[in-house]
């Protein structure tokens, strides 16, 4: 390995140290009170090297934001080259979004947490529109995949599959939620919740409320 590949390999190794401490900084600050002094504390590096690679905290929380967007992306495509019919495909879909949140349950707390605070990226900074056409990615995904059970009979004809979509990121998000924060939850709960069963049923939940009821199940199809 040369010189100036090893250097390529570890500025790329700590660029992602450094993901990963902001993360923890934004989920023990939040994203209003997290500062870039406490995220180069935590990634052990000076405040000047961390401004080499991030001009600001907008632009780090941003690099986190499509790191997320990008490994759920992922999962998507994957459940999507499974084929079968539209209503399995969004099972699909749906469950590689819960298994995204489960495995990655840090990641999706920070990535989404945007929508629980008052901070704001604004649509001028540079990094802005990447990430905005990651989510335009993963949103059309969801929507051909409705428009397909929609043509294939899987799915009620009456869905509108941008609607929709919108739809069940705010339902899975909301699910989501509460499953990474399953112990401060149960600690209000009166009963014991067998969570990996309740994320299950959840999907099964969604897709009962989205088939074409003319149309057999997916048990009968199989």
């Amino acid at each position: 390995m040369g010189v100036a590949e090893r250097r390529q390999r570890e500025r790329k190794e700590r660029r992602q140290c450094i993901l990963d401490a902001a993360e923890r900084v934004f989920l023990d600050k939040g994203l209003s009170s997290a500062t870039m002094e406490e995220i180069a504390h935590v990634a052990e590096v000076s405040k000047g090297t961390l401004y080499l690679y991030f001009k600001g905290k907008d632009e780090l929380y941003l690099a986190i934001a499509m790191r997320a967007l990008s490994e759920l992306l992922d999962h998507f495509e994957k459940a999507r080259a499974v084929g079968g019919s539209g209503k399995q495909r969004l099972r699909g879909l749906l469950s590689a979004h819960v298994d995204f949140a489960v495995r990655h349950r840090d990641r999706f707390r920070v990535a989404t947490s945007w929508l629980s605070s008052e901070y704001s990226v604004g649509d001028d900074n540079p990094g802005f529109a990447e990430y905005k056409a990651l989510i335009t990615q993963v949103y059309c995904v969801a929507v051909e995949t409705i428009e397909l059970g929609k043509q294939d009979g899987t799915l009620r004809p009456d869905l509108d599959g941008h609607v929709l979509a919108t739809q069940l990121w705010g339902a899975t998000y909301g699910a989501m939620t509460l499953r990474a924060n399953s112990i401060e939850v149960m600690r209000r709960m009166p009963n014991q919740i067998d969570w990996d069963q309740w994320s299950e049923s959840f999907v099964d939940l969604m897709l009962l409320a989205l088939g074409n009821p003319e149309q057999p199940s997916d048990k009968e199809l199989s």
